[in-house]
């Protein structure tokens, strides 16, 4: 239990969802700790008399898990009733725009444009890494957090956070394959699942985003006269609609597992002679959930 512990806060939006649930129910501020010293404290012999109080072994039932093709023997050798529960489950896959003819090229002109509002091809390209300070503040009805982050980006696809809650520090390191976080319970290696989440964020980089017509194995579509399709073949996926005046992108749209992410860029600031969101907002399921402020920013 204590080693598992540092899975509940290997991403930024775990922790931060674990935050909100403790503030929403009213926990005190040093609960985590509190709660980790009382799971330090239980002793084998705690576990064995709460397991005669309460278990019952003629009661349970045994769950066994995997593939029935490569049991040695049937379940049924056990001797007790089998019952078979099919929990293959495939993954969905990132809905792909139809490419109709000539969607292609409008796509690559539509992202041209936006590079060109932003301070042309050339300008960011030249962008080698950048880093951010970022204020995070979550809506009050979803428990009124507030985050502080300083965001680091290497091409062609190194990450480092390291973000600031109320507990203490999380930092998170990914290389495009592997990486770690640590927390004030330890330092442990990214589990596959957040490796995922992170190489979705990777992929949604602002700045390699409005690169991608020239980034191999990913496809430009536009899906209507402001927005595109951007996918690559790791089944990542995100709309960005364009601001018709500006040129600039105004939203993007993902899905983060069963949850839709909408992030609306509300302001910008030049840096460097590239224009750069410094005001987005954030909605998970249409609903509003965060106001992010860009403190700095350094190409």
């Amino acid at each position: 239990m204590l080693n598992s512990f540092v899975f509940s806060f290997d991403t930024p939006s775990k922790t931060l969802n674990r935050l909100l649930q403790y503030k929403y129910f009213g926990y005190p501020d040093d609960f985590l700790f509190r709660y980790q010293k009382a799971i330090a404290s239980v002793t084998r012999a705690d576990i064995l008399r709460v397991a005669k109080a309460h278990i019952d072994p003629a009661a349970l039932s045994v769950l066994a898990v995997g593939n029935p093709k490569d049991f040695a023997e049937p379940l049924t050798k056990l001797g007790a009733p089998v019952k078979e529960i099919d929990i293959s489950i495939p993954e969905p896959k990132a809905a792909k725009a139809e490419a109709a003819p000539g969607s292609i090229a409008g796509g690559r002109a539509l992202l041209e444009r936006a590079r060109q509002a932003s301070g042309g091809t050339a300008k960011l390209s030249a962008v080698k890494d950048y880093s951010q300070r970022v204020e995070t503040q979550v809506e009050a009805s979803a428990g009124g957090l507030k985050a502080e982050q300083f965001n680091r980006w290497l091409a062609p696809g190194i990450f480092r956070q390291d973000a600031t809650y109320p507990f203490g520090k999380v930092s998170v390191y990914f290389d495009g394959a592997t990486g770690w976080i640590k927390t004030p319970q330890g330092e442990a290696p990214l589990p596959d699942a957040q490796s995922k989440q992170l190489s979705g964020e990777l992929f949604r980089s602002y700045l390699p985003l409005l690169l991608s017509d020239s980034i191999p194995k990913r496809t430009v579509t536009l899906l209507a006269p402001a927005t595109v399709e951007i996918a690559d073949d790791e089944g990542n996926s995100v709309r960005l609609t364009m601001n018709a005046k500006t040129g600039l992108p105004e939203k993007e749209e993902f899905q983060a597992g069963p949850t839709a992410i909408m992030h609306q860029f509300n302001a910008f600031q030049s840096v460097d002679g590239i224009q750069l969101p410094s005001g987005v907002t954030i909605y998970q399921a249409g609903q509003k959930f965060a106001t992010v402020t860009v403190k700095e920013t350094k190409l």
